[in-house]
């Protein structure tokens, strides 16, 4: 069983002081919380914590720029420019050299009005990145 919390805002709290999660991924694992019971209040998260952890840790540990630079590996990424802080300065001017090589297979777009959820915000643009790069027909 997971941890009870007087309200979303004590669950959002301890991710990032317990837990160490930067606030922005606190605050969206603390949009999964659920009602104990019949009432409202107490909540508890619905994802398991320590699966939440691990996930992390890999997504941290894990480095796709070989992949990316592999010329027999057709890749396309979707920067959204509302949230272009979150790749770093050197992320994004690799993507762009890499894109730029003739001999690559990695095709890059920037959807300027689109945050996280580029399906949302910018559909039209993601579906005319996706068919401009082949993975959409």
């Amino acid at each position: 069983a997971g941890r009870d919390f007087p309200h979303r805002a004590a669950a959002v709290r301890a991710l990032e002081e317990e837990q160490g999660l930067p606030r922005g991924l606190a605050q969206w694992l603390g949009q999964s919380v659920r009602p104990v019971g019949s009432s409202p209040r107490p909540v508890r998260l619905a994802y398991d914590m320590g699966v939440v952890r691990a996930l992390f840790r890999a997504y941290r540990a894990t480095d796709l720029w070989p992949v990316c630079a592999d010329p027999r590996v057709p890749v396309a990424a979707v920067v959204a420019g509302r949230n272009r802080e979150a790749w770093g300065a050197e992320n994004l001017a690799r993507l762009e050299e890499l894109a730029a090589d003739p001999g690559a297979a990695l095709t890059a777009v920037t959807l300027e009005r689109s945050g996280h959820n580029v399906h949302v915000d910018d559909l039209e643009g993601l579906l005319k990145a996706m068919e401009d790069a082949g993975t959409w027909t």
